[in-house]
């Protein structure tokens, strides 16, 4: 929103500071400037191009707004809600900058185009993670690449159109609850269909219900549903998706190498309220769960799986594996030398800047014990299982641990046994 207020501001400035151009003449052809300041002169910086009632009394202002960054005039397409914008797409400018072309409810929307600091670019990189994209195809991904997709909550589309038109031999189907929000994607957010994108008008609840009694899986499942009420907590995902029975029918529909992507906002509380709030919830029901926070966006994704979160090849987890076990070779070295050199002032004397000496190495010790300990932490999380006994097994082969911790059961262990059993296992 700030970055809209900025850009709006930018674009008034701009406009002050040129007269608009005088042509009446729909044919003649104009500068990038002239038009856009004809442009302005007639709609003005926002344009409000419907206002759509849904079936629960909520209103969605479909609007063009007019901006200015970077030296360049654009046109962005919004569908504002109550609590802020729900879906942004840029507007293609004419290619033939005249009069009879300043209607922008006419121009073309721009599919490729992903909002700066929106959790869509999360949700494209873990879609992109997918096992089965990863798995039965080439790398880099191409317009070929395939994978079944199950988005519920439509919006204004933008997610799906950017996956249809960049991948259009992925199977996408969007269930969406409003058929006035299928009717305003049609209308105005450039949204297409065919034999490989489709949109269902039904309960998301139900329809998810119904595909996992009936075994259907799909790669990615993404949830994008919200309530647009500003008095909720919890305003995505919608509060009807947050029930136990719901959960589970969600991590039956999705595979071993599949991803669920759960879009999370909140503007009553505080993120790390809502972490806490839904993690406990969706961790029951899958092996991993993590949630990344979008820079500058009030949008989380949550991101659950059964598999891997972070599939990598076996060459890239053997070069960080190798890169990790340097990294805690040098701080188990550090280690020793510390605790040498805290033997050696111990034994020279008893002073006041001995002792502060001996302080300040001995935090420096803990410090290099807490690195290594969250470096070994990390390279747990790496991988699955297998390849963290493995890992471990080296790791404790090449240095021996002797540091010993108390665990949930009473017993005792080394430092690298219990992090293989709190995060290996």
């Amino acid at each position: 929103m700030a970055e809209q207020r900025i850009g709006a501001l930018y674009c008034i400035a701009e406009f002050l500071q040129t007269p608009s151009p005088r042509l009446s003449d729909d044919d003649v052809v104009l500068t990038n400037r002239e038009f856009f300041h004809l442009l302005n002169a007639t709609y003005g910086t926002l344009r409000l191009m419907e206002s759509v009632r849904n079936d629960d009394g909520s209103k969605v202002d479909v609007r063009d707004s007019l901006r200015y960054r970077d030296g360049k005039y654009y046109v962005v397409r919004e569908a504002a809600v109550e609590v802020g914008t729900e879906t942004v797409v840029l507007l293609k400018t004419p290619q033939k900058l005249t009069g009879a072309n300043l209607d922008t409810a006419r121009w073309e929307v721009d599919r490729t185009y992903l909002p700066t600091n929106s959790y869509y670019h999360i949700v494209v990189k873990l879609t992109h993670l997918s096992g089965k994209l990863l798995e039965n195809l080439p790398t880099p991904l191409t317009k070929d690449s395939k994978a079944s997709v199950l988005i519920i909550g439509l919006g204004g589309g933008t997610i799906n159109n950017f996956l249809h038109h960049t991948f259009p031999q992925m199977n996408i189907t969007v269930i969406e609850y409003s058929r006035q929000m299928f009717e305003m994607a049609s209308k105005w957010f450039g949204l297409q269909m065919d034999e490989h994108q489709r949109v269902k008008i039904a309960d998301g609840v139900v329809f998810i219900d119904e595909k996992a009694k009936q075994g259907e899986q799909y790669d990615v499942v993404l949830l994008d549903a919200c309530d647009f009420e500003y008095d909720k907590r919890i305003i995505c995902p919608h509060q009807s998706f947050l029930k136990n029975e719901v959960i589970g029918n969600m991590a039956k529909l999705i595979g071993e190498s599949g991803f669920l992507l759960v879009n999370v906002v909140s503007v009553a509380i505080r993120r790390e309220v809502v972490e806490n709030m839904l993690m406990p919830r969706f961790s029951p029901y899958f092996k991993v769960c993590e949630m990344e926070r979008v820079l500058g966006s009030v949008n989380t994704v949550l991101s659950c799986s059964h598999g891997r979160l972070n599939p990598a090849r076996p060459e890239v987890f053997e070069a960080v594996q190798v890169t990790l076990l340097t990294l805690i070779e040098r701080m188990i070295n550090l280690q020793c030398r510390i605790r040498d050199v805290i033997v050696t002032i111990s034994s020279v004397s008893r002073g006041y800047l001995w002792r502060t000496a001996n302080v300040t190495l001995q935090l420096a010790l803990v410090g290099t014990v807490v690195f290594t300990t969250m470096t070994l932490i990390f390279a747990a999380t790496l991988s699955e299982s297998s390849s963290n006994n493995d890992f471990f097994e080296l790791l404790r082969a090449k240095y021996g641990f002797r540091e010993r911790v108390k665990i949930e059961d009473g017993t005792y262990m080394d430092v690298l046994d219990t992090i293989q059993y709190r995060y290996g296992k």
